[in-house]
């Protein structure tokens, strides 16, 4: 019984062992692709890499990525079409001269040049020369009307009484006229005029400090008219103040624009011993003589030393650029000045040129009341003409301290007692 017992538990372990491995060999079915645990695991082969996509460039610094556009707020209107641009003002300037005078007209051609660059793009101008006697000026200006001109700008006193009636019959066009008044029922017309005895009164300060006393200074002049009378008058008081006992000896030419007339007048007070040369005559030909004789000079509206380098002490030249500028911008603004404008040095319509080598033959307090006259003058208009005045034949012009007014200065028919050669005044 017993070795049946033992049969018995060996049939049921072998059973078990049986067993056993049967669920060894199916576990180990279930892993046959896993290697050994004791042995190292091969690495893969590196495989190439896929493509990548590129990575996303970062946008040029010109061209930045287009953000996503924030939420627009609604678009403005469209603005209305503009109306065209206004055509540019055409402005005819009449000279009496020519434009190469050196003398009147160039100083005018000059502002007409710079008044362009002022209002560049907003003005055309044109000019026509030589042009003296009413009838030849009343044809011009039909003819500047005709061609469509919108501003006429008259240069000389003989210009006046054609422009006025011009005016009155055209008054969509401006009339800008030297020396002439509003009648005061016209808005489309102006006068203008500078005040020369300021600088006039400049070079006589400066005359009598260089010559002597009792000497005289030569002057040429086309006209004994109010205009040039007060440039005399201004240069007289300048002499008297540095030099009360020199003299201006006058002669007129009665021409505007002949040179061989100037050149003779010189010529005639050089050769009579003036010690000083000057006048209300533009161009080379006084400077040249003054030059030539060695007399000392003063020039006129363009800088005289190109003429004259060693013997011209100054010049006192005529900008118009600032007075017609004021009448061109009130065009522009809408409201056309109508007012008479009369403006000098404080204005910077007359200037001086740098003084010349002759100045420093000067002493140190000439110089230095030149230069106290000249502050005294460029401060405020109306400064040369103060009184006390008294004219050739001791009739009080000005009480002391009294200045003459506009009207005064510009119908001034009396001359200084140191002036030699004005008659019938």
């Amino acid at each position: 019984m017993q070795s049946s017992a033992n049969s018995h538990r060996a049939i049921r372990l072998l059973l078990r062992l049986m067993a056993m491995f049967a669920v060894g060999a199916l576990i180990a079915a279930g892993c046959g692709d896993d290697e050994p645990a004791d042995q190292p695991v091969a690495e893969p082969a590196a495989a190439e890499p896929a493509a990548e996509e590129p990575a996303a460039e970062e946008p040029a610094a010109e061209e930045p990525a287009a953000e996503e556009p924030a939420a627009e707020e609604p678009a403005a209107e469209e603005p209305a079409a503009e109306e065209p641009a206004a055509e540019p003002l055409q402005v005819l300037f009449l000279y009496s001269g020519v434009i190469n005078d050196g003398g009147w007209t160039e100083a005018f051609d000059i502002a007409r040049q710079e008044l362009e660059v002022a209002f560049a793009g907003r003005i055309e101008t044109t000019f026509k020369e030589n042009l003296f006697g009413a009838e030849l000026i009343s044809q011009v200006i039909d003819q500047g009307l005709l061609d469509g001109a919108d501003v006429i700008v008259g240069t000389s006193f003989g210009q006046g009484e054609p422009m006025l009636a011009a005016a009155a019959e055209n008054p969509d066009v401006f009339f800008i006229v030297s020396q002439w008044d509003n009648p005061g029922d016209l808005d489309n017309f102006a006068g203008y005029v500078n005040a020369p005895e300021d600088g006039a009164y400049i070079e006589g300060v400066i005359a009598g400090h260089l010559i002597g006393e009792g000497e005289t200074v030569g002057w040429v002049d086309a006209f004994a008219i109010p205009y040039d009378i007060r440039t005399i008058n201004g240069f007289a008081l300048g002499l008297m103040h540095s030099n009360p006992t020199a003299r201006v000896s006058t002669v007129f030419t009665n021409d505007w624009v002949d040179q061989n007339l100037f050149a003779q007048a010189a010529r005639s007070l050089v050769d009579s011993g003036v010690s000083f040369i000057a006048s209300s005559i533009g161009g080379a030909t006084i400077g040249e003589i003054a030059e030539s004789s060695g007399t000392p000079h003063t020039g006129v509206y363009l800088d005289a030393s190109e003429y004259a380098p060693n013997t011209t002490l100054t010049t006192r030249e005529y900008t118009w650029t600032p007075m017609l500028e004021r009448y061109l911008g009130s065009i522009f603004d809408g409201n056309f000045d109508t007012s008479f404008a009369y403006q000098g040095m404080s204005d910077g319509v007359v200037t001086m040129t740098d003084w010349g080598p002759l100045f420093d033959q000067l002493s140190d307090e000439a110089k230095a009341d030149v230069e106290a006259e000249l502050a005294r003058v460029a401060s405020a208009p109306g400064a040369v003409f103060v009184g006390p005045l008294v004219d050739i034949h001791g009739n009080v012009i000005a009480e002391e301290g009294e200045s003459l007014g506009v009207e005064a200065l510009r119908s001034m028919a009396w001359v200084m007692p140191n002036v030699d050669g004005v008659e019938g005044l």
